[in-house]
C-alpha cells in the first residue's frame, strides 16, 4: 500500500514538472500554434502512468521488477509527451476519448446487469 502512495506522489510531482516544462519551452516559441494547453498533456502523463502502475501492480512479479519496470515507464512516459507536444499530438482530444471509453465500458456494465436481474426476475 505504501508504494503506491509513493507511485501516486511521483506522478503529481512528474505531471507539475512535465507542466511546468511544456509552459516554459512554449513561452519561448510563441509563434508556433498548439493543439492542446499544457495541462491536458500532463493528464495524458497522469492517466498512462495510473494504468501502468495499475496493470504491473496487480501482475505477479517481485517488488523490485515492479519497480524498476513502473520508473522506467514513468521516465519514458514523460520524455514522450515532452517530445509530442512539440508535435501535433492532440491530448485534449486523447483524453476525451479514454473518458469516452470508461463511460462506455461503465454504461455496458450496467446494461449487463440491468439484462441479467430482469432474466433472472423471469426465469
Amino acid at each position: 500500500m505504501s508504494l503506491i502512495l509513493l507511485f501516486l506522489a511521483t506522478i503529481i510531482i512528474l505531471s507539475l514538472i512535465l507542466n511546468k516544462k511544456i509552459k516554459k519551452s512554449r513561452f519561448k516559441r510563441r509563434d508556433q500554434k498548439f493543439n492542446s494547453l499544457a495541462k491536458y498533456f500532463s493528464y495524458c502523463f497522469i492517466l498512462w502512468s495510473l494504468l501502468a502502475t495499475i496493470i504491473i501492480s496487480i501482475t505477479p512479479l517481485t517488488i523490485y521488477i515492479k519497480i524498476i519496470t513502473i520508473t522506467l515507464f514513468y521516465a519514458l512516459g514523460f520524455f514522450l509527451l515532452k517530445n509530442l507536444q512539440q508535435k501535433n499530438f492532440n491530448a485534449k482530444k486523447h483524453i476525451e476519448k479514454s473518458g469516452e471509453v470508461v463511460l462506455s465500458i461503465t454504461a455496458g456494465i450496467g446494461i449487463l446487469i440491468t439484462i441479467i436481474i430482469t432474466a433472472s426476475i423471469f426465469f
